[in-house]
């Protein structure tokens, strides 16, 4: 392969790349609406943040006491954008009383995205799941 293939295929792979991925760092808000558990009053709807920085994501949200009447600690959840939009991230949490995983995949289309996934519970009256949606777009 001589230069002018090299140039030329990384022209190609530069142009067909989204932007958000080719971008060092962009910034994201939206919400995440969770099902209902069994030891809190109403579904979950809160703030999320999300940051893409090249090829990694962060999503963090509050993480509020059963009562929704003060903040606990924070969720943030880690991965990855593939060059096509796909996003995978992942989350921990634990307290005392709970813990869970979150687990989230999507895709990142224009200056918007949307997530879909799960949270698997741990709490000292058993283990749950729950499904959850998340929906963000970009700062301008």
């Amino acid at each position: 392969m001589n230069l002018n293939q090299s140039i030329a295929i990384t022209y190609i792979l530069l142009a067909t790349t989204p932007a958000a991925f080719a971008e060092p760092r962009v910034n994201y808000s939206g919400y995440i609406v969770c099902q209902k558990l069994s030891t809190t009053r109403n579904l979950l709807q809160s703030p999320v943040s999300v940051v893409i920085d090249g090829e990694k994501v962060v999503l963090t949200r509050p993480i509020f006491n059963p009562a929704r009447t003060f903040v606990v600690s924070n969720e943030s959840a880690l991965g990855s954008i593939s060059p096509n939009g796909e996003i995978q991230i992942e989350s921990r949490f634990d307290s005392n009383e709970s813990s869970f995983i979150g687990k989230y995949s999507g895709s990142l289309k224009d200056e918007s995205g949307i997530l879909r996934g799960a949270q698997e519970w741990t709490m000292t009256k058993g283990a749950e799941s729950r499904q959850c949606s998340i929906a963000f777009i970009q700062h301008k």
